[in-house]
Formats: C-alpha cells, structure tokens, sequence
C-alpha cells in the first residue's frame, strides 16, 4: 500500500514539472516564465523530501532548505527586477 502511494506521489509530481516546464517554454510573458521556474524548483524541492521520506538521509533536508531559500531570494529579485525594467 505504502509503495503505491509513493508511486502515485512520484507520478504527481513528474505531471506538475511537465506542466510547468510547459509553461516555461510557451509562457506567454516573462512574468509567467518566473513563476513556472519558481514551481520547478518547488517540485524540486517536493522530490527532495519524497526521498528524504523514503531512504531517511539527512542531506535530502539540508539540500531541500537551501534550494527553497535560493528560490525565494532569486524570484523575489528577478521580480522585483522586472517590476523596475517596466517602470521605466
């Protein structure tokens, strides 16, 4: 039972990258593009703590924490980048 659920999770997740590599690549402004890469690097980070749940290593969290603080630091400034460029 567990190893179905896991497998359902792996196949949720693989469909959520899809779409948002989807939106990356046909995104139809910049903006959208952002936010798609932003929801890749969450459906990174959502694999990293599926294998943190299944093989129980420690690095899966530690590499988990720093790719969601990278993430955010990175789309705050692009946004806020790109909310300046159409300013002017």
């Amino acid at each position: 039972m567990v190893a179905v659920i896991l497998s359902l999770v792996l196949v949720l997740l693989a469909f959520a990258a899809a779409c948002a590599t989807y939106r990356v690549v046909v995104g139809p402004h910049v903006l959208d593009r952002l936010l798609a890469v932003d929801k890749l690097s969450f459906m990174v980070m959502g694999y990293l703590v599926f294998e943190l749940s299944v093989t129980g290593e420690r690095l899966y969290t530690e590499a988990a924490i720093a790719l969601g603080l990278f993430s955010f630091v990175l789309t705050s400034f692009l946004a806020n980048y790109l909310t300046e460029l159409g300013q002017r």
